[in-house]
């Protein structure tokens, strides 16, 4: 400024405009000082609205889905998901276990599906084998062993005189005499007649303790109006009034075997005039 005597004695102003000095204290010199925090840092940890959220927490969902996907494997799979979404958003802990929960939902969910397909194809295919399989059993109950050689001559025919001996607890037993088969239309289809109702019997009666002798039981009864031969309805009707009585004794086992080998012979006669 000047003086009384004229211009400053310093000549001009020997401090011309100077730049402003840059921050003393930069964003660095605040985090290197123990318990500071800088503003910009203070600002970024701040979440979307503006309340302060710890990152530190684990997600439950996270936790519960990596729990359930042992018990619930579906369960697993939506909870993962969800908690996989939330940690994206509010950055806390847990995304390894959200996604193992899932992963292992998806795979416990899978193999399930595959057990219960299986299950379901062991089934059918062990019905379908019992089916096939009663044909071979529609003439004895299975409660008797029969003889395993074959029968010739008069035997094959059931002649009148021949019988199938019974083996019991107390020795050889009187058995019954075989009915002589005689082939004709009308008993050739009382004998198939038999043998198809023996095996929808069977299929009917699956999963009680003896479906043989139930489905046996109504077989018989239409076998004896079938036939047009005396003694095999009279020998059908005795084992469907023992099988009604539950008398699965010697003497229900002497008259099945009696009507097995009947029907062996009928089967065979049958097949020789075309009937089969």
């Amino acid at each position: 400024m000047s003086n009384q005597y004229g211009d400053s004695q310093y000549g001009d102003n020997q401090y011309p405009n100077q730049p402003m000095p840059p921050n003393a204290y930069s964003t660095s010199d605040y985090e290197q000082h123990e318990g500071l925090t800088s503003p910009s840092s203070m600002a970024s940890s701040y979440p979307p609205g503006g309340q302060p959220h710890s990152t530190e927490s684990y997600n439950i969902l996270s936790i519960v889905a990596l729990v359930v996907a042992f018990f619930i494997p579906p369960a697993a799979i939506v909870t993962g998901h969800i908690a996989l979404s939330k940690i994206k958003k509010s950055g806390e802990k847990g995304r390894g276990m959200a996604l193992a929960g899932t992963i292992l939902g998806y795979v416990f969910t899978i193999l399930t599906v595959l057990m219960i397909v299986a299950a379901i194809a062991l089934g059918a295919f062990t019905t379908n084998e019992a089916a096939e399989e009663a044909p071979a059993n529609a003439f004895s109950s299975g409660v008797q062993e029969l003889p395993d050689e074959e029968l010739t001559g008069d035997e094959v025919l059931g002649a009148g005189d021949a019988a199938v001996p019974i083996e019991t607890d107390n020795g050889i037993v009187v058995p019954i005499p075989v009915p002589v088969a005689v082939a004709n239309e009308r008993n050739c289809q009382a004998l198939y007649g038999y043998m198809r109702d023996v095996e929808a019997g069977m299929v009917a009666h699956e999963g009680e303790e003896y479906p043989i002798f139930a489905a046996q039981e109504g077989a018989a009864r239409n076998y004896a109006a079938a036939t047009e031969d005396p003694a095999v309805a009279e020998l059908a009707l005795s084992i469907a009034d023992l099988l009604a009585a539950n008398d699965i004794s010697t003497q229900y086992i002497e008259r099945d075997n009696a009507l097995y080998q009947y029907n062996q012979a009928m089967i065979t006669a049958c097949a020789e005039i075309g009937l089969s």
